[in-house]
């Protein structure tokens, strides 16, 4: 049988280096926290979390997390600290037609080892219905808690840098945010000077918003993900934001972008 290529069925390799980078990343950010005496409880966020496995047998985010955590668990003797995991997608499987990702992110979690004060909570709304809850609960954290907020649109349109800013007002927050950049990098010009073309209205409204009303650089791909990063730093009011590029092939770029807030400091 031939599996079809189909991004939102098959993880590709860009794919695989996405969420290849925020395994690795919440292995380090959750052995870091281990050592933090005045952290206490973490909240973890994927809202766009996919079909957890794929036809080509390629884990997804949330499992490729719930792993992580299993592993962070045995590795620090049995300890972890209290950690509340939320999984959302409001999608129908492309793998199996009828039945909701979220159930079958369900299903292959349920097989995954679960420490006792790991709590998971699988939800299937839109990223507009749910991301009032999100914020409300990321911007109520205390001191003590801490969170990661991991963001994977099948595009961009969902995303507006206004809620990305929003959710920074807690202080305490991380976000992992994965951008088709060459997409938009290609359609950008268009979007914010062709009136008509009404399919880059969500991307003229992210610019601009982002931007301010002054359009980014646009003579290069690289350029205009540095133009981006630094633009992040600004609007969010943050010195700590990178971003990690990811190469299909010469035409298409991704970029996974690192948000932080500050700077910890351990001695709390």
């Amino acid at each position: 049988m031939t599996i079809s290529t189909n991004a939102q069925n098959v993880m590709l390799d860009h794919s695989k280096a996405k969420v290849e980078l925020y395994k690795r990343y919440l292995s380090i950010y959750l052995n870091i926290l281990s050592k933090a005496d005045f952290v206490s409880k973490v909240f973890l966020y994927d809202l766009f979390a996919g079909e957890g496995k794929y036809a080509n047998n390629e884990l997804g985010s949330p499992i490729e997390a719930m792993n992580s955590i299993k592993n962070h668990y045995f590795a620090n003797g049995k300890k972890i600290k209290d950690i509340k995991f939320h999984i959302n997608d409001s999608g129908i499987s492309k793998i199996e037609p009828g039945k909701k990702k979220i159930d079958r992110i369900g299903e292959l979690i349920s097989e995954i080892f679960t420490p006792p004060n790991v709590k998971v909570v699988l939800t299937a709304f839109e990223y507009s219905d749910i991301y009032p809850e999100v914020e409300k609960e990321v911007r109520s954290l205390k001191a003590h808690e801490k969170a990661l907020v991991f963001i994977d649109p099948f595009g961009y349109k969902e995303i507006k840098p206004i809620e990305l800013r929003s959710l920074f007002l807690s202080k305490s927050v991380e976000i992992l945010l994965f951008l088709p950049i060459s997409f938009m990098h290609r359609f950008s010009e268009k979007a914010l000077n062709d009136e008509d073309y009404t399919e880059g209205k969500a991307l003229e409204l992210f610019l601009r918003d982002l931007f301010m009303n002054k359009p980014p650089q646009i003579t290069s791909v690289h350029k205009y993900i540095f133009d981006l990063k630094c633009q992040f730093q600004n609007f969010l009011g943050s010195k700590y934001v990178d971003s990690f590029s990811i190469q299909r092939d010469k035409s298409n770029v991704f970029s996974l972008f690192f948000l932080r807030i500050v700077n910890w400091d351990f001695k709390r």
